[in-house]
C-alpha cells in the first residue's frame, strides 16, 4: 500500500525547515512524487562521477520507497509514533548459543568466497562498550541521516548494538571508523599527521646539521 496523503504532507512538513542537503533531496522526491528510476536519473544517471552525493542519492530513494510504501513513516521521521513499534516488529529472539553457531558459520562462509570479515551485530553482554548511544542521538551527534547510519551497519562499518528491541551504537567505536571520519571530511587525525610531520622534518634537518 502506498503511503497516504496525510502522512506525506506530514513528511514534507518536517523536511520543510531543514537546510542541508539530504533533507531537501527527499523534499524535492516527496514533493515531485518521483520513484526509484527517477531518482536514480537525477542524482546518480544525469550527474558527472564527480558531484555525484551517494548519501543525498540513498536518501531520496529512502524517500521514492516510502512513497510506494515500501518504508514506514519512521524512516522519514525519526521521532514519529511507529519508530520504536517498528524496532520491536524486527527483533528476533535465539539462544546464545545459537547465536555463535551463526557467527562461526558466516565466518567460515566468508574465508571459503574470499570477502573481508565485518563487524557483527554485537548483542551479547561481554562484547557490549559502556559507552552507547540510541540511533537518534548518534544521528543528532554525528549530523547524518537515518538511511546514511543504517547503511554503516549494514555493511559492517560500525558495530550495531541491540537492547530490548531498540538499537545503539558506541560513540567511541563510530569515532573511529572510516565512514565517520570521511564522512567528517577526514577532520580526526589531521592534525596528529601534520606535527608528525613537521617533527620528521626537524628530525631530518637534525640529520643534515649532524653530517655536516
Amino acid at each position: 500500500m502506498k503511503a497516504s496523503n496525510k502522512h506525506i504532507q506530514k513528511v514534507l512538513a518536517y523536511l520543510k525547515d531543514k537546510d542541508d542537503a539530504i533533507s531537501a533531496a527527499q523534499y524535492n522526491t516527496l514533493l515531485n512524487r518521483m520513484n526509484e528510476s527517477q531518482v536514480f536519473s537525477t542524482y546518480m544517471a544525469s550527474l558527472p562521477e564527480e558531484e555525484r552525493n551517494e548519501d543525498v542519492y540513498y536518501a531520496a530513494r529512502d524517500a521514492a520507497r516510502f512513497l510506494a510504501g515500501k518504508l514506514p513513516l519512521s524512516a522519514m521521521i525519526l521521532d514519529s509514533d511507529d519508530d520504536n513499534e517498528t524496532e520491536v516488529d524486527d527483533t528476533v529472539t535465539i539462544k546464545r548459543s545459537q547465536l555463535e553457531d551463526i557467527l562461526k558459520r558466516l565466518e567460515r562462509l566468508e574465508k571459503k568466497v574470499g570477502i573481508r570479515k565485518v563487524d557483527r551485530i554485537a548483542i551479547l553482554a561481554n562484547k557490549t562498550p559502556d559507552d552507547l548511544i540510541s540511533r537518534l542521538e548518534a544521528i543528532k551527534w554525528i549530523g547524518c541521516g537515518k538511511s546514511t547510519i543504517k547503511r554503516w551497519a549494514l555493511s559492517g562499518a560500525i558495530t550495531q548494538y541491540t537492547s530490548g528491541g531498540n538499537i545503539y551504537y558506541s560513540k567511541s567505536e563510530i569515532r573511529k571508523s572510516l565512514v565517520y571520519q570521511d564522512y567528517k571530511g577526514k577532520s580526526y587525525g589531521n592534525g596528529q599527521m601534520e606535527n608528525e610531520s613537521r617533527g620528521n622534518q626537524t628530525q631530518a634537518g637534525g640529520f643534515e646539521g649532524a653530517a655536516e
